[in-house]
């Protein structure tokens, strides 16, 4: 009886301690929190195989979904496209379980960035002799959903172990954007081994921005407003010519008609009258074709949009 209760008594104190240790304690969310701060001043000053190293020791010692997300950039900006795109894959679906709308979409929008660029490997998960692990140039695959992981695009010399027993090993060459599969059926090892599958297609290309109007725009308006104002002032001299002739026409005019002098003061008058009123037209033309050039299509400044990354 008393060694009953002291089996028991043992197993609460270890499924206890095991509990204890699965909550990281306030040292190791200081620590991880110091690191973390180190890991993004190094990642900024471009030193990146500090930094992910620092970022990769918080997230084990305090996991957050801020960490990981970081340290999925830093593994993108070192050129290991495959490590990133499984760190941005497991923060999304770390993010949709917690019920994190803004992180998941944050990630599931940097896995969608890379989809083109990496290469994934299938294998089986489970085979008779065990759980199936994969390993790539003497490194292991950690698959970012079941049977499934990602490598860089290239040649590898991979192997596939099952419990104790190597059920596959070979040289296979995985393209951009390019599934292959391992079959570990067969006791043949080498490259005909594994075989392609379609990629999923890849999300139609966003249509690049307008482009932006140079300075010449700038010019261009003003100079059409210059002659706009210039056509105008010269219509305003033709319209007083023309009401000037009138007027003096008017004087060799009577009742019963006007005499020669008149009759061509008349003319005049109304050709002036005919030139001022065209030169009118053009200016204003003129004058809102550059007004609108200015108002509405003059250059803006680019504005570079920053997201900062925040831990928690």
């Amino acid at each position: 009886m008393l060694r009953r209760i002291a089996i028991v008594t043992t197993l609460g104190v270890l499924l206890f301690a095991t509990h204890a240790r699965a909550e990281p304690t306030k040292e190791d969310l200081a620590r991880a929190d110091a690191l973390f701060k180190e890991g993004r001043a190094m990642l900024a000053a471009g030193k990146l195989p500090q930094a992910c190293e620092k970022l990769d020791e918080s997230y084990k010692l305090a996991p957050g979904l801020g960490t990981l997300i970081n340290l999925g950039a830093c593994h993108e900006r070192s050129g290991k496209i495959a490590r990133a795109y499984g760190v941005y894959k497991r923060a999304a679906r770390i993010a949709h379980e917690a019920g994190r709308a803004d992180r998941e979409k944050e990630a599931s929008e940097r896995v969608t960035a890379l989809e083109p660029k990496v290469a994934k490997v299938r294998f089986p998960v489970h085979e008779p002799e065990g759980d199936v692990l994969l390993f790539c140039d003497g490194v292991q695959i950690e698959p970012y959903e079941p049977g499934l992981g990602a490598v860089e695009p290239g040649k590898h010399v991979c192997r596939a172990d099952a419990g104790a027993k190597t059920k596959w090993t070979g040289p296979i060459i995985v393209a951009e954007g390019e599934t292959r599969t391992l079959d570990l059926t067969t006791s043949t090892f080498g490259e005909h081994t594994t075989k392609p599958e379609s990629p999923s297609p890849s999300p139609a290309p966003e249509p690049p921005p307008p482009a932006e109007p140079s300075n010449a725009t700038t010019y261009v308006g003003w100079g059409l407003v210059g002659l706009g104002v210039l056509s105008l002032g010269a219509s305003g001299v033709f319209a007083y010519q023309a009401k000037s002739k009138d007027d003096e026409a008017g004087t060799h005019c009577d009742a019963r008609g006007c005499d020669p002098e008149g009759v061509s003061l008349g003319n005049d008058a109304r050709s002036a009258g005919d030139v001022a009123t065209v030169l009118s037209i053009v200016g204003l033309t003129l004058a809102a074709g550059g007004a609108v050039m200015l108002l509405v299509l003059r250059p803006s400044a680019k504005k570079t949009a920053f997201s900062p990354v925040i831990r928690f």
